[in-house]
């Protein structure tokens, strides 16, 4: 897992060969990081349904700490994706969702 740490904005990006690796991963971790927004950029080109489930817990620990999480893959049909994760399939829209509930935040809502 490559780690780079850009302003208040952690990105993970994943080198390992499952999505499940990734995870164990990234709660090795995720304490470290709990203060800042946090985008997983997903290699795997083969992802079901049950990968992304596997980061409920994390992405509402985060979100309830007031941090975004999200997640950047090309290979997952968000038609089909869980409504409760933030998916989108570029890295420069994971920072725009990113700088949009930070604005959200600093205006209170």
């Amino acid at each position: 897992m490559r780690i780079l740490k850009e302003d208040n904005t952690i990105v993970f990006t994943q080198e390992e060969s499952s999505v499940e690796a990734f995870k164990e991963a990234l709660q090795d971790v995720y304490n470290q990081y709990i203060s800042d927004n946090i985008i997983l950029v997903l290699t795997t080109e083969v992802i079901k349904n049950e990968d992304l489930t596997s980061f409920f817990k994390l992405s509402n620990n985060h979100r309830e700490a007031k941090q975004s999480f999200v997640m950047v893959s090309q290979h997952v049909d968000i038609d089909y994706s869980p409504q409760e994760l933030v998916i989108v399939p570029t890295l420069q829209e994971a920072h725009d969702f990113i700088e949009m509930e930070d604005m959200e935040r600093d205006l209170g809502f």
